[in-house]
């Protein structure tokens, strides 16, 4: 008998364990990493308990002012965290169980920004057929570009000049995890006189989970004559690397800094890692596409894959009764076109 219930504290421990056993999550669900923001959002994460009490399944989630409960407002990605042996009615039978459990509890709508395929250490795309059941609506998706080794395409010409350019000054490019200096000097500047925006993560909070996870976040930079040009926020996983914030100066662009850092660090520091994701290129919830920033990430190699958000009725569960009885499935009470888009 499954039995789904809110997460507390007293799970803490238990939480972050099954987490290194589950097939499709990453340290971004780790409860140390999720509370660095727990002012910013009313946790609704779920446990999804089997009859001997053991947690067979995660839910990382919040919920809003409107009552909608998202999978999670202030992750990348979210979803359910399975373990890695579990199988397809298994899976549906959990996620069917927090749905009920959202219904009985007032919650009419669940958001569910889905993890990317890449991002699994195993096949993971279960819910893709739950949410063509239960008639899921797809809200937003996202352009991320991403290469893959070894089948990494060539640089664009420009790139590879740019490239030159930058080693024949002599710049520098140190994993230094200097992230004042790249926020204060470079990224805070370039997003707000670009684009009146602030890093999702404050300088104070990037460097509190960096003290947390030494070994999943990493600050790189590229220096030219001492002075700081370009820099990323390497977020570490697995099978793969994510560059969770990059930026150059106008000086760092110009004489090739920003492009240097960039080859140095998919051709050496993570030749090791299948893929490297630049991150998404999209702005207004998908909607906008941002064509240099595209532009530039497709010119070092990269190509792209889609990340989808769904929203969904939580009455529907019962649609999944007929499929876990070995019945024929009824048709969904939804469809799978756009519907409105979602916050961020």
């Amino acid at each position: 008998m499954l039995r789904v219930q809110k997460y507390s504290s007293d799970l803490f421990a238990e939480w972050n364990l099954f987490l290194e056993k589950s097939k499709n999550s990453s340290f971004l669900f780790n409860r140390n990493f999720m509370e660095y923001h727990s002012g910013r959002f009313r946790d609704f994460s779920l446990v999804v308990k089997d009859e001997e009490n053991r947690i067979v399944a995660l839910f990382p989630a919040n919920i809003t002012n409107e009552n909608i409960v998202i999978s999670h407002q202030g992750l990348t990605y979210g979803g359910l965290a399975v373990g890695k042996n579990e199988k397809l009615l298994t899976i549906v039978s959990y996620f069917r169980e927090i749905l009920n459990y959202l219904h009985e509890n007032g919650i009419q709508s669940l958001v569910y920004k889905e993890i990317p395929a890449i991002y699994n250490e195993m096949v993971s795309g279960e819910m893709q057929y739950v949410f063509y059941l239960i008639g899921a609506q797809l809200i937003r998706c996202d352009t991320c570009t991403v290469i893959r080794n070894p089948f990494k395409q060539p640089y664009q010409r420009r790139r590879q000049v740019s490239i030159r350019k930058a080693k024949g000054l002599g710049v520098e490019i140190v994993n230094d995890n200097n992230f004042d200096g790249f926020w204060e000097s470079i990224l805070m500047p370039r997003l707000f006189g670009k684009h009146f925006v602030a890093p999702a993560h404050s300088l104070e909070e990037i460097k509190l989970l960096h003290g947390r996870f030494p070994d999943k976040i990493k600050q790189f930079n590229a220096y030219y004559k001492g002075e700081i040009m370009a820099g990323t926020t390497i977020f570490e996983m697995p099978n793969l690397v994510r560059a969770q914030y990059a930026s150059g100066s106008n000086e760092g662009r110009n004489n090739g800094s920003l492009d240097l850092l960039f080859d140095t660090i998919i051709t050496e520091v993570y030749k090791h890692k299948e893929y490297f994701d630049f991150g998404n290129s999209n702005e207004k919830d998908g909607l906008i596409l941002n064509r240099g920033l595209l532009e530039w990430k497709e010119g070092l190699g990269g190509r792209n894959y889609a990340q989808f958000f769904y929203k969904m009725q939580t009455e529907n569960f019962c649609i999944l009764d007929s499929l876990l009885s070995q019945g024929a499935v009824p048709a969904s009470s939804g469809n799978n076109t756009t519907a409105n888009t979602i916050p961020n």
